[in-house]
């Protein structure tokens, strides 16, 4: 394992490279650590995890968001390899608006029927190629909502999430 200064300076590194980076752009800790010239075999597993979680740590005191959201509720790797998107604080404010707004919106259009089936069904994947393409088509694809969207499907994946906590008195 590193020392702790070569994890710090690392991160710090990694962060400084996101500075720049565009609302939206996506990548991986371990993409942006091969970026800045380490190779393969230059940190370890634990080194990777200290490395990331600096990282985090460090952008959010620069104001930078790094969005893991489209991995919520799923298995599937090492947080190090997983991607994330850059946003902005004040970009992240508003995604927030519009997950809120379009969410309260499309719970007033829902019958009964359709809130019991939510509720009864609280998987967020398990509704994209039905109220999660709706969202997308209807109230994201050609629309400019004032923010960087990045990928349509994860924005409106968000909705459906935030519509399922609604119903389900979490959110």
């Amino acid at each position: 394992m590193k020392n702790e200064r070569e994890v710090r300076k690392a991160a710090a590194m990694l962060a400084g490279a996101l500075k720049d980076a565009p609302e939206g752009y996506e990548t991986t800790t371990r993409r942006l650590l091969r970026d800045a010239g380490y190779g393969p075999d230059a940190f370890g597993e634990g080194d990777l995890m200290e490395i990331h979680s600096a990282l985090f740590a460090q952008a959010e005191k620069e104001g930078i968001c790094l969005d893991m959201s489209a991995h919520d509720g799923r298995v599937e790797g090492l947080p190090w390899d997983l991607d994330f998107a850059v946003r902005r604080k004040g970009e992240e404010r508003k995604r927030e608006e519009f997950v809120e707004r379009i969410a309260e919106e499309v719970l007033g259009t829902l019958t009964q029927e359709e809130r019991e089936y939510l509720a009864a069904h609280p998987d967020p994947y398990e509704h994209h190629f039905g109220l999660g393409m709706r969202i997308r088509n209807r109230y994201i694809y050609g629309r400019e909502p004032g923010f960087f969207v990045g990928m349509p499907d994860s924005l409106s994946a968000d909705v459906v999430k935030r519509i399922l906590r609604k119903l389900s008195g979490t959110g």
